[in-house]
């Protein structure tokens, strides 16, 4: 009966294990787990194996998990390295537990889906060990990495294709970290830089490549320059050495590098080689100062200013062969422009001979400019006695070149006029006779008719010529215009103050940079967009109608208004808007110049608000001096007088009344006293550490709470030192905490703080900018009444009920700071509560 009460619990627990079992097997729907005997024979298949894989448990429970899941290439490596390992074959028992063994670790590996697909998984294999310590089976967890691998790829290829375009373009590209140290670069940078691959570059900084030196540096200060200012440098020119030693011409951009969180991480920088550019502007350039002369003799212009020679060498090389004469183009001087073509036997030894016998050519073409230029001029040339035609080239009326064609025999000549022309000009007899002999025979109404072809070529060559100045003489104008317009294009784009320019449909067709620093908006975002988005709303409609009225009236408007950056801020400005009147009287658009005067308007009234505590300072302590003469006297006799009577009396209470009232008096005074003396906590500035002086004097702070508010501090470790009066700043934290307390209804907390605020954090407002050391003093109170703001520092102003404040202490805080060269600044809290900060210069020891 015993023993079978406990084999009915033995079976029961069995029983509820076995539930508890398969509900954590099947309770992780995306997790895979199989689990298999010694023989890789699956024994369970959980509901996320199903849907990872497509099986359903009936179909592979019993099978084999190599047979089954795993992908053939997984199963092939490990019968390979247990093959190579033990050199025998391989059992499947010894190929599942060398498997486990391999995969006891987390590992990436793929199984074999249903569809044939795979399904990579991140798979751990661990034994299933029995009541006798051996191994009865493996448990099998694998977690889909599919999405992963894919997405994986995806951003391989992705890298692959960016890297391809990059390496593609060929303008130079690289990167680098805020330490100037490359990251990266494209092919042909790696090529400028002697590098056999791009990412030789990586670690490489510039005095380590072919620019090293002082182009070094300056590369490092570009790169420092944008950093710094987080703006891009954009189209400017440089010369650069490249591994061969050759120095290029190259047109540069350096825009810095942010991550998503906006952070700055780097340089991203651009070349292209534009020496072939640069040379050929020098070129064009040359050419135009050459053909924009005034044109008063045959020098004025170069033939090879006007055409390009190479093409005018063809044309001639192409008219000679196929009219088989010679030709060849001389300036007026003279001078050969071209190489002759098929020039003659004969020429050459004459030419040889002496080359002073080429000046006949000049005498030719000045004997062409007396006869005319309507048609060719023929002549018998005196040094070969050859027949040759000449063709005038004209630039604006003015001969500048000839072209000569010829070298033909029209008629045969005597023997003895062919000996006495190669006496004449030095050439051996024999070797004239026979050159002679050697040249072209031509009928003369042929060569008449090559003759006049040249001719019109020439006519051709000088109409083209007119049309080259022409051109060149637009260009210079359009040049001449561009340069203009550059240059107050640049004094717009660099000047401080906004300018837009409007159309007739209200849209801003142009915004300098300037216009895009105050408001926020973009160059893009700026055109197109209506100048009514930057209002602020606060002006009226009578201030609108007037502006528009003048303007329409063709007038200048100017004015401040006060407008609306993009991120909500709001800002004053200065503004002028004058209309662009054409040449009909007709408005086209609207130019306004603007300038952000909201730092000027705070600085104006910080000066108002400095020269009325100055007055007030000056007559408060004037009165106060003598008041304290007297309130003296009525605390001394009030003094003599409580020792006079008893204390329970009631003339010892009047009497002590008055002397209380005198001390308060007394107190008021001080205040006075301090707003007069301006100057004399200067004297006693001394390097101080505010955290020092707060837990200094935290017993007496701690005193001046209640039950219902605490003080929590919160000082920033390392605080840098101030110059300041201890003094005074016991004065200034007691002022700012009992005004924190006074604003408290209830219970509530006081939060003191300190922090070190670098230089550029911090926008004063005053021009200044510097480190600084911060004292913040917080409290959860009812805040700053709306319309006081401006008022608070102001001497015996207070929001306090009669007789619970002076009004002096906040106007002390503001003194007391201002004389050591610190600001003060007030704000309240969204949800109620204030917030004092004190900003005093960081003063090095």
């Amino acid at each position: 009966m015993l023993y079978r009460r406990m084999f009915k619990r033995l079976k029961r627990d069995l029983s509820l294990s076995r539930t508890s079992f398969n509900n954590i097997m099947n309770s992780s729907p995306f997790v895979s787990i199989i689990v298999i005997n010694i023989y890789g024979k699956i024994t369970l298949f959980n509901s996320g194996s199903e849907k990872m894989l497509g099986y359903s448990q009936d179909e592979v429970k019993g099978k084999n998990i190599m047979s089954r899941l795993c992908s053939p290439s997984d199963i092939e490596r490990f019968r390979d390295e247990l093959h190579a390992k033990f050199d025998m074959a391989v059992t499947e028992k010894a190929l599942i537990a060398h498997m486990a063994k391999q995969k006891e670790q987390d590992i990436e590996s793929t199984y074999m889906c249903k569809d044939g697909s795979l399904c990579y998984v991140d798979m751990t294999m661990n034994p299933i060990i029995d009541y006798y310590g051996d191994t009865s089976g493996y448990l099998v967890v694998a977690s889909d990495l599919t999405a992963t691998h894919k997405a994986q790829h995806q951003l391989k290829e992705s890298q692959k294709f960016l890297r391809s375009v990059i390496d593609a373009i060929p303008v130079r590209i690289f990167w680098k970290d805020c330490d100037s140290v490359y990251l990266g670069c494209n092919k042909v940078f790696a090529v400028d830089a002697g590098l056999v691959a791009t990412n030789d570059i990586i670690g490489c900084m510039d005095s380590e490549l072919p620019w090293s030196g002082e182009l070094a540096k300056t590369f490092r200060k570009e790169d420092h320059d944008v950093l710094l200012s987080r703006h891009p440098k954009l189209n400017f020119e440089k010369s650069i050495y490249t591994i061969n030693g050759n120095m290029i011409t190259a047109r540069a951009s350096k825009l810095p590098l942010f991550d998503v969180d906006d952070k700055l991480i780097g340089v991203l920088g651009m070349y292209e080689d534009v020496s072939d550019y640069k040379r050929m502007q020098e070129i064009v350039e040359k050419r135009i100062v050459s053909l924009t002369r005034y044109i008063d003799d045959p020098d004025a212009v170069d033939f090879d200013k006007l055409f390009n020679v190479d093409e005018i060498q063809r044309i001639q090389d192409e008219f000679s062969d196929s009219t088989n004469v010679a030709s060849v183009i001389v300036s007026s001087t003279g001078r050969f422009i071209t190489k002759a073509s098929r020039m003659t036997r004969l020429c050459e030894l004459v030419m040889n001979v002496k080359p002073e016998n080429s000046g006949g050519c000049f005498e030719l073409t000045s004997e062409l400019i007396k006869v005319g230029s309507d048609k060719p001029y023929f002549r018998i040339c005196e040094g070969s006695g050859l027949s040759i035609a000449i063709s005038p080239i004209l630039v604006g009326g003015i001969h500048v070149a000839s072209w000569i064609v010829g070298q033909v025999r029209i008629e045969d000549k005597d023997t003895n006029v062919l000996v006495q022309s190669a006496k004449k000009v030095g050439v051996d007899v024999e070797e004239y006779v026979k050159a002679y002999a050697c040249t072209p025979v031509m009928a003369k109404e042929k060569f008449e008719s090559i003759a006049k072809s040249a001719h019109t070529l020439c006519s051709q060559l000088s109409i083209f010529a007119s049309q080259n100045i022409q051109q060149a003489s637009y260009l210079a104008e359009e040049k001449k215009r561009t340069e203009e317009i550059m240059k107050y294009h640049t004094a717009i784009e660099q000047i401080p103050d906004g300018v837009i320019i409007i159309n007739k449909d209200q849209r801003i067709q142009y915004a300098n940079p300037a216009f895009t620093k105050i408001t926020g908006y973009s160059h893009d975002e700026a055109i197109g967009m209506n100048p009514m988005v930057l209002s602020s709303g606060s002006v009226n409609d009578e201030v609108l109608k007037g502006q528009l009225d003048t303007i329409h009236a063709g007038m200048v408007w100017s004015g401040r208004l006060t407008n609306s950056r993009k991120d909500g801020s709001i800002y004053t400005e200065q503004t002028v808007i004058s209309p662009v009147i054409d040449s009909a009287g007709k408005i086209v658009s609207v130019v306004a110049t603007l300038r952000d005067i909201t730092e000027e308007i705070k600085r104006e009234e910080e000066l108002r608000l400095r020269q009325k505590m100055s007055a007030i300072g000056q007559l408060a302590g004037g009165v106060a001096h003598d008041f304290n003469n007297i309130l003296q006297s009525i605390l001394g006799f009030s003094e003599i007088l409580l020792t006079r009577f008893d204390s329970g009396s009631i003339d010892y209470k009047n009497v002590e009344h008055i002397n209380d009232s005198a001390k308060r008096a007394a107190m008021l005074t001080r205040g006075l006293l301090a707003l007069g003396r301006r100057d004399e906590g200067a004297e006693n500035l001394e390097l101080v550490d505010l955290n020092y002086l707060l837990k200094d004097s935290s017993l007496l702070i701690d005193l001046m709470s209640t039950a219902d508010i605490s003080i929590v501090y919160d000082l920033a470790e390392d605080l840098w030192p101030v110059s300041f009066s201890t003094n005074k700043f016991y004065q200034v934290l007691m002022n700012l905490v009992m005004n924190a307390r006074d604003s408290m209804q209830g219970e509530g907390k006081i939060f003191i703080r300190t922090a070190n605020v670098l230089a550029g954090e911090l926008n004063t407002g005053d021009g200044e900018f510097g480190d600084y050391v911060c004292l913040t003093v917080e409290d959860d109170g009812c805040g700053i009444p709306e319309g006081v703001a401006d008022k608070i520092f102001d001497p015996f102003f207070t929001t306090k009920d009669v007789g619970k404040g002076t009004g002096l202490g906040l106007s002390t805080v503001y003194i007391n700071i201002k004389e050591c060269g610190g600001i003060v600044r007030v704000k309240n809290k969204n949800g109620g509560g204030t917030k004092f900060f004190v900003y005093l210069p960081k003063k090095i020891g």
